[in-house]
């Protein structure tokens, strides 16, 4: 009897590893004209509480799992209390609108659709209920933006949650999900180097003007991974065997495989096969000006007609990207310059908890 158990286990795993290693099989593009459903799921700047206290708590039994989920609760409170300057920084800025025009943009490619077609559901619960309905395609890229910072205030990440799924209609009428492929694309800003006594000062300190450059930076940079991973050379890589690599920046070391590098950031591929996800990192320096690259385009020519206006360069043009022409950066808020024996952070901040799938 214990022979024939161990064999059975033996072959569960087998068949988990069999399916583990399933090559990943995609239509290229994936449509001609690829539904996209943009699922707008928060209005605000999220705060990430990670749930150790909740599961810690449940390894204790029943009256472990009630303290648990009781210091997760407070965690959670304490968390939504202190990030509110953050949210008031940022009140008017238009997340959802810059990552649909971002979308809109790129997403025509030969990897993703020539015409894509796309639906923006206000809420989770529209796009739920919208699923439920049969209301939607058989098969679309459902496509869920976040941003947000840890309760901890280390870093700061804007996240594409992407499912491309196939949709049908069961015999008891309810609609059965199946995604082919789900994928989390994610770029974080680790804040390093000397930080504040209260670690969200360093992010207050970069003003509305400069917490706004380092969300569009985040948004153009998930995105551009999100079509970029859909290529023909990154497909190939999807199945490739790879060896455990690593970056480093600002001192820091990140492990996966690197895809695209630039001054100061990386993307990288975490995982195999079906278990994947990107990861882009950026580490802004505490007390620093942000780096020339946050600034747009349009707030660059800015800068350069105010040099040219008045033979320098307004003190809050690197720092915030919100110059106007041959106007200084306002005196209440100068450009924080860098600490001159400013110190690497130690250990590289944890990714935040992905983005739960949308009706899978």
């Amino acid at each position: 009897m214990l022979k024939r158990v161990g064999v059975l286990l033996w072959a569960l795993s087998w068949s988990g590893l069999c399916l583990a290693a399933k090559p990943i099989e995609l239509p290229m593009p994936l449509g001609e004209q690829l539904p996209v459903e943009i699922v707008e799921a928060q209005q605000e700047l999220g705060v990430v509480v990670p749930a150790t206290a909740q599961n810690m708590g449940m390894q204790f039994g029943l009256i472990g799992a009630l303290i648990g989920s009781a210091v997760q609760n407070s965690q959670v409170k304490n968390a939504e209390e202190a990030v509110v300057p953050l949210r008031d920084l940022l009140v008017g800025y238009p997340f959802n609108q810059k990552m649909q025009d971002a979308l809109r943009a790129k997403l025509v490619s030969d990897g993703i659709s020539p015409n894509p077609q796309i639906t923006v559901m206000p809420s989770t619960w529209e796009a739920y209920d919208a699923q439920q309905k049969a209301q939607l395609p058989p098969q679309a890229l459902v496509l869920t933006p976040s941003y947000s910072v840890d309760n901890q205030f280390t870093q700061l990440t804007v996240r594409v949650h992407a499912q491309f799924v196939e949709r049908s209609v069961k015999s008891n009428g309810k609609i059965k999900v199946v995604p082919r492929l789900t994928r989390d694309y994610s770029y974080q800003f680790p804040m390093s180097g000397a930080r504040s006594p209260e670690p969200i000062q360093d992010w207050v300190a970069l003003g509305a003007p400069g917490l706004a450059a380092v969300v569009d930076r985040g948004i153009q940079q998930s995105v551009d991974m999100l079509v970029n991973d859909f290529t023909a050379e990154s497909r190939a890589a999807w199945n490739a065997k790879v060896k455990a690599e690593a970056v480093n920046l600002s001192g820091m070391r990140y492990s996966g495989i690197p895809v695209r590098q630039g001054e100061g950031w990386s993307w990288l591929r975490m995982g195999r096969g079906h278990m994947q996800s990107l990861l882009g990192l950026e580490p802004l320096l505490a007390g620093a000006p942000l780096p020339a690259t946050f600034v747009p385009p349009a707030a660059s020519t800015r800068v350069a007609a105010a040099e040219s206006a008045t033979g320098e360069t307004p003190a809050g043009a690197i720092a915030t990207g919100a110059v106007e022409a041959a106007a200084p950066a306002p005196a209440s808020e100068p450009a924080t310059q860098a600490a001159p024996d400013a110190a690497p952070a130690t250990t590289p901040a944890d990714a935040a908890p992905a983005t739960a799938p949308v009706g899978g």
